[in-house]
């Protein structure tokens, strides 16, 4: 009740103003542009919007979709890099968005040690990392001097591999109530003296696990007893965490089966797997739907080769264009979309419209600005017959490119590309 109390207190503007001093004023820049030291140099200018927006979202549950943006960095963890999980995604958040969580982390900060359990080395200010890979090797060490004599200890290592994500969720409300399952598991065979922790040193402490991020070491007396209790924790524990059993997988299949496997995702609810056919409402296979599928696979390769050969034409033809490099540069640009056009900038929140400042009706895109524009049919109307007559129209430049390349020749697509002045028209 009292852990609820403390958190459960209103927060006020001295907590706001502590966290935003207690910030790295030279951090990581976040997608406004500001870091933490303009707040801090002129808190006496923005601190009093500054504390009411944050007391807002605090207090009263307020909305953070105003500073809610984020830039997302993915920080290598492994050398050879292969997949998406080799990478740790570091959020680069707003600095007023930072003042919120940070005021929330250190609320919590205070009963954070009261819940996470003395064997976890990390999350509580004062405890290292490091701490418990130390602590490890001393045991190990330890367990090889004790080669002698009949009493004998032994370690198991457990890879958790994210179990807490795939927990079954009448598994996840008892953990609610009662934090730390697997700690509670291993404490509960200790105290009823089945469990035997290996001692440390010559006092009476002791260790029956050391918790690591997602790996575990559990010690207990090598005893076949002992090993049997600590088996029947580890079965109930992975029934709830529904995880794959990698020992089995490693004698079956070859890694890269492995990988695939445990890529599937095994059921929360705890139902058998089944055979799903996912072109079908009821997920059962039917002759018409595999023939359905096969039709719609073979339309779509047809048009996908002829999609492609039409890009490669058109690329072609622009390389090929006798003009200065610096127009086939800008006629590239603008069929990938590169140029700057007033979509392209909203679409990337630089500005906040779209439309077009000649017409003013349609939004500023590629195909526009350069083909669809009153200002630029004004200069089409000037160009070669076929062009003026072309009625073709497109928000993208490419597609409106690759009619070009259709009905003009070599040369007139010369005199249309040397026409780029229009984006400045």
């Amino acid at each position: 009740m009292e852990m609820k109390a403390w958190l459960m207190n209103p927060f006020t503007r001295e907590n706001i103003t502590d966290d935003i001093f207690q910030m790295n004023p030279l951090g990581s820049p976040s997608p406004d542009g500001f870091l933490a030291q303009f707040y801090q140099k002129h808190w006496e200018v923005v601190g009093e919007q500054v504390c009411n927006f944050a007391l807002k979202v605090l207090n009263q549950g307020g909305s953070l979709n105003e500073v809610n943006d984020t830039f997302i960095s993915l920080i290598p963890k492994v050398k050879n890099l292969k997949r998406v999980t080799d990478y740790r995604p570091i959020s680069l958040c707003n600095v007023v968005y930072k003042i919120v969580s940070k005021t929330l982390a250190n609320r919590l900060k205070v009963i954070l040690p009261k819940l996470i359990s003395i064997n976890q080395s990390d999350f509580v200010p004062g405890r290292l990392i490091s701490d418990n890979t130390l602590v490890a090797y001393e045991i190990l060490h330890s367990m090889t001097s004790r080669m002698k004599g009949k009493r004998g200890f032994m370690a198991l290592k457990l890879d958790m591999s994210k179990a807490y994500d795939r927990v079954e969720w009448k598994f996840v409300e008892a953990i609610m109530t009662k934090m730390e399952a697997l700690i509670a598991l291993l404490n509960q065979v200790e105290a009823s003296g089945v469990l035997t922790p290996i001692p440390i040193g010559r006092g009476p402490i002791s260790m029956n696990h050391l918790f690591f991020t997602d790996d575990s070491l559990l010690f207990c007396q090598a005893e076949a007893e002992e090993l049997s209790y600590v088996l029947n924790i580890l079965d109930i524990y992975e029934k709830a965490s529904r995880q794959w059993k990698k020992p089995i997988l490693q004698e079956l299949f070859s890694q890269q089966e492995i990988d695939d496997i445990t890529a599937i995702p095994i059921s929360l609810g705890g139902r058998e797997d089944k055979l799903a056919w996912q072109f079908t409402a009821n997920g059962i296979y039917t002759v018409k739907s595999g023939y359905n599928l096969s039709k719609e696979l073979e339309c779509d390769l047809e048009w996908e080769t002829a999609g492609k050969a039409k890009e490669k034409q058109v690329w072609k033809t622009i390389w090929k264009l006798r003009v200065s490099p610096a127009t086939k540069m800008f006629l590239w640009r603008a069929c990938n979309e590169a140029l700057s056009t007033l979509a392209n900038l909203r679409r990337r929140k630089v500005v906040e419209h779209s439309s077009c400042l000649v017409c003013g009706q349609e939004p500023e895109t590629s195909g526009h600005v350069l083909w669809g524009c009153i200002g630029a049919k004004d200069v089409w109307g000037q160009a070669v017959r076929k062009v003026q007559k072309l009625s073709f129209q497109s928000d993208l430049i490419f597609e409106v490119w690759s009619r070009l390349v259709e009905i003009l020749s070599l040369e007139e697509l010369d005199e249309v590309a040397v026409t780029r002045g229009v984006n400045s028209n």
